[in-house]
């Protein structure tokens, strides 16, 4: 398979086990859904992939390597990660973008002309190419999500992580983020975002893995995820599917 594999994580801070024995796979050029309940340990996961945390055990491997056998820098270059949580920045855009070039620096670090240049490449991609001299903190919050995929797209990486990316963005940027996550995927990516938007993720995922309790509970399509009734069990809800698109029953 081409693409990621974990198998058998377990993780936690302080001696607390959040993770046990997690283990899924995400394909390149596929959508990967992670959804579970708030505390399921869903960016705690994403943390152990990108190399932030280290487990107490398992193994991830991205085309049949180790990852954890890599540095951190040699990870950087095969695994993007954009947080949930990220500071307003009082530089430019394009400085700001310029960040993702880090691991393919020396020391010390001294951009290139091509460097350069992906940076540009990716803005323009974003649409913001005529932002690039602007200051971070003066961007909507869509204008700045575009900001960090951007950051992330110049790391050239085959596995990209997202965690909650639509959280704080209104419906319209909402649905952009989650449709520019589509296009890495169809470029050759392997893109896991988690989400908290259960319909969301029904509807743009390829794959989707339910966490539950630090456990992964479910993997499989939307629909075979769907009609196995795990996301009612999980999230205490009705979710119905009426001429190919889910929908929320309240009170039911």
């Amino acid at each position: 398979m081409k693409g990621l594999v974990v198998r058998d994580i377990s993780a936690g801070y302080d001696k607390k086990t959040v993770l046990e024995n997690v283990s899924f796979s995400a394909e390149k050029g596929s959508v990967t859904a992670i959804l579970g309940p708030n505390g399921s340990g869903k960016s705690t996961l994403l943390k152990v992939i990108s190399k932030i945390i280290t487990p107490y055990k398992g193994e991830i491997v991205l085309d049949g390597e180790d990852l954890f056998s890599l540095s951190r820098v040699e990870n950087a270059k095969k695994v993007a990660y954009l947080p949930q949580s990220r500071n307003t920045s009082d530089i430019k855009v394009s400085s700001l973008v310029l960040h993702g070039r880090f691991p393919y620096t020396g020391y010390p670090r001294r951009y290139t002309k091509e460097d350069y240049k992906k940076v540009d490449e990716a803005l323009e991609k974003m649409g913001l190419l005529d932002k690039k001299d602007t200051l971070v903190s003066s961007l909507s919050g869509g204008e700045r999500q575009k900001v960090y995929i951007a950051m992330c797209l110049v790391q050239e990486t085959d596995v990209i992580l997202f965690d909650e990316p639509t959280t704080f963005l209104d419906i319209s940027r909402q649905f952009k983020v989650l449709s520019e996550a589509k296009e890495l995927a169809r470029e050759g990516k392997c893109v896991i975002v988690v989400l908290h938007d259960i319909i969301q993720a029904l509807e743009t995922a390829d794959k989707i893995v339910v966490m539950k309790d630090g456990r992964t509970v479910a993997e499989d399509t939307p629909d075979a995820v769907y009609s196995s009734g795990i996301l009612d069990s999980v999230f205490d809800i009705k979710i119905r599917k009426y001429a190919d698109h889910y929908h929320y029953l309240i009170n039911q």
